[in-house]
């Protein structure tokens, strides 16, 4: 007979989530068992904090008397505190857009970049996170914060009947886990989910994207690939950023480490991948063959050499129809999957951590209507986020639509961070999205950006409103539209696209 494990939390999902989540709950005397298929460190891409995700690692740390966690949520503080620990220097977001099979045209007026900063110097910079480092620190935590942390553990069947009960296996040896409440973050592959029999959600989502995608040594930087680029009025180095190579059917991310390796990958539209990049096999060739089309990028990779085999997927995108109920909850990681553009992921995983935290600490009476309201208010952000990236999608083969795609991510944003640090505090949410007319105006602007595109159209190389009258008086209409939520003069041909930390 298999031993039984009481406990009063179960997580599914060891990753930096699922791992901040069971150490606040055990910090604040909770039973809690955190579950992990792998074993740590283990590979995951890397990503990068915005200053919306910082002043969540902030708030969790003050709220649940984390110290530790502070120093995650700058730059300066981390490399002091954790220099054990990989991370990079994030100073905002850097974008530039490429027209394929020709070297990347540099002009004076920024016309093919896009620069935001995030922050105001290095040492208050956001971080890209070296997941492997960072995930299994948290992990460590959560362990020595009083959670029972299981490591190459296998949930072998999650069942619900008035306490959710895992049956797992690890060793060679099957246990089962009780609880009252349960929590996944495991991925698409969710537990609860297939417990439950919870479908996709029957609206899906707009945005449809497939990856290629590696960790890399010796990769060039930017500058040094494109040296005619005119950088004196740039307003943070452009590699210390989410460095987006962008181009008709895609994208490509260069994110820097400290320890000398970039995560880079491509995201590619279905009409625009190659059906042989779904192989694995087939991957490197056709991370080759993409950069290939890109001459100044593949420059930057020229000296280049893959820390592990390159990644190949298949279409990413999924998202469940129920995301929450009194006795459950998925994370974002096992709720939905979108697209890395624009940074959102680690953001919206914090908050939701947040959330998800005040849930268990709750009085059960209060958990199903604190659960409706997650549910609820992250299927709008999703369903917003989809739009967002939709629309940057729909608008790559145009460089002047695709620049009004992002600021939509950009006004929310800077919004909440203006708002954050009003005194006192404004209210809001992620991103702003809980505001109806900032919602609407996303949707009609969706609305606008992908009516009637024609994906075969040629890119115009201008990125800003500076070189065209037709593109200067629709930013200005655009602009108009969103006044009350431009916080730092987005949209102002004066910048050139380039914007400065305000």
């Amino acid at each position: 007979m298999s031993r039984v494990i009481n406990a009063d939390i179960l997580i599914a999902g060891g990753g930096f989530s699922g791992s901040l989540l069971a150490t606040i709950l055990a910090r604040h005397g909770m039973r809690v068992v955190l579950v992990e298929r792998n074993r740590h460190p283990r590979f995951a891409i890397g990503e990068s904090t915005t200053p919306t995700g910082n002043m969540a690692i902030r708030r969790i740390s003050e709220q649940y008397d984390l110290p530790f966690l502070l120093s995650l949520s700058a730059y300066g503080t981390w490399k002091e505190t954790y220099p054990g620990i990989a991370c990079g220097s994030k100073r905002g977001f850097s974008y530039f857009f490429h027209e394929e099979d020709q070297p990347f045209a540099a002009f004076g007026d920024h016309r093919n970049e896009l620069l935001v900063a995030a922050n105001p110097d290095r040492e208050r910079a956001d971080t890209h996170w070296f997941r492997a480092d960072v995930d299994a620190f948290l992990f460590e935590q959560a362990g020595r914060f009083g959670a029972v942390c299981m490591e190459e553990t296998e949930i072998e069947e999650a069942v619900f009947d008035r306490l959710w009960s895992f049956r797992i296996r690890r060793e060679r040896v099957t246990e089962t886990i009780c609880a009252p409440l349960a929590f996944d973050a495991s991925g698409r592959s969710s537990v609860i989910a297939k417990a439950l029999q919870i479908p996709e959600h029957p609206s899906g989502l707009r945005t449809r994207s497939q990856s290629l995608f590696g960790h890399f040594t010796d990769v060039t930087l930017w500058t040094d690939a494109c040296p005619n680029l005119s950088t004196a009025d740039h307003p943070f180095p452009c590699d210390e950023a989410a460095l987006h190579h962008l181009f008709q059917g895609g994208w490509m991310w260069n994110l820097r480490f400290d320890n000398g390796i970039t995560s880079a990958g491509f995201m590619l539209a279905p009409n625009a991948a190659s059906r042989s990049s779904r192989e694995p096999a087939n991957g490197a060739r056709e991370f080759r063959d993409r950069l290939n089309r890109l001459p100044t990028v593949r420059s930057a990779f020229e000296n280049a050499s893959p820390v592990r085999p390159i990644t190949a997927t298949g279409e990413l995108q999924f998202r469940r129809s129920r995301l929450a109920e009194s006795h459950w909850a998925l994370l974002p990681a096992s709720a939905y999957f979108l697209d890395p553009l624009h940074s959102t992921g680690l953001a919206h995983s914090l908050c939701c951590v947040e959330r998800l935290a005040a849930m268990a600490l709750a009085h059960p009476d209060k958990r199903p209507a604190i659960a409706a309201t997650y549910d609820t208010n992250v299927q709008c952000e999703i369903d917003l986020l989809d739009r967002i990236i939709h629309a940057g999608y729909a608008s790559l083969h145009d460089p002047s639509r695709f620049l009004r795609s992002a600021m939509l991510y950009f006004f929310g944003a800077t919004f909440t961070e203006h708002a954050a640090r009003a005194e006192p505090p404004l209210p809001t949410s992620f991103l702003h999205f809980h505001d109806p007319a900032f919602a609407d105006l996303i949707r009609a602007e969706h609305a606008r950006l992908t009516h009637g595109i024609d994906p075969a159209r040629r890119p115009n190389s201008s990125i800003g409103p500076c070189n065209s009258e037709g593109n200067e008086i629709e930013m200005e209409r655009f602009a108009r539209r969103f006044q009350a939520y431009n916080k730092i003069g987005l949209c102002d041909p004066a910048r050139r696209n380039m914007y400065p930390f305000l």
